[in-house]
C-alpha cells in the first residue's frame, strides 16, 4: 500500500533518493536502496538484501512473481532509474556528460537499447538438479524444462 511503502520510506536514510543521479553509483547507495526496497516487502527487520528476502519468503509466497526480485537483477534497475535520474539532472545541459549506458545496467544491440536484466547465470544452468523434469518417458522433444 502507499501508506505502507510510506512508512517504510521514513524510516531509510532521509538522504536516500537524494544521492541518485550520481557517477559513478557507490556502493553505499545501492545497498540503502536496496534495504528501502526488502522493507516493501514487510520481511524480518534484520533482512537487507534481496535474495535473503527471496529465501525468507519463499514457502509463505503462492507465486514465484510474488517473490523479490534477486540482488543481481535489483541492483541493475537500480542502476537504470540512477541514470534516468542523471539524465533528468543534466536535462538543461545541450550536451550533457553523462556515464555509459553499458555501466549502468543497459545493453546496446543492434543499435537498440536495452535493458540489462541479469549478470549471473539463471538456476537451471547452474543448478540442473533442481529442474524438474515433467516427460512422461524420456526427454527427445527437447521442449522439456530439462534441456
Amino acid at each position: 500500500t502507499k501508506v505502507g511503502a510510506w512508512k517504510a520510506f521514513s524510516g531509510t536514510n532521509c538522504e536516500l533518493l537524494g544521492r541518485l543521479g550520481q557517477s559513478p553509483l557507490e556502493e553505499d547507495v545501492l545497498s540503502n536502496v536496496e534495504k528501502f526496497v526488502v522493507k516493501l516487502y514487510k520481511v524480518d527487520s534484520s533482512i537487507t538484501c534481496s535474495n535473503d528476502a527471496r529465501s525468507y519468503l519463499f514457502g509463505a509466497v503462492r507465486k514465484p512473481e510474488f517473490l523479490p526480485t534477486t540482488t543481481d537483477a535489483l541492483r541493475l534497475h537500480i542502476k537504470r532509474c540512477n541514470y534516468q535520474v542523471c539524465v533528468w539532472e543534466n536535462a538543461h545541459i545541450p550536451k550533457p556528460s553523462l556515464p555509459r549506458l553499458q555501466d549502468c545496467g543497459w545493453i546496446v544491440q543492434r543499435e537498440q537499447v536495452v535493458p540489462r536484466l541479469i549478470t549471473l547465470d539463471p538456476i537451471p544452468k547452474t543448478c540442473p538438479e533442481i529442474v524438474v523434469c515433467h516427460c512422461k518417458e524420456h526427454c527427445d522433444t527437447k521442449n522439456c524444462s530439462c534441456r
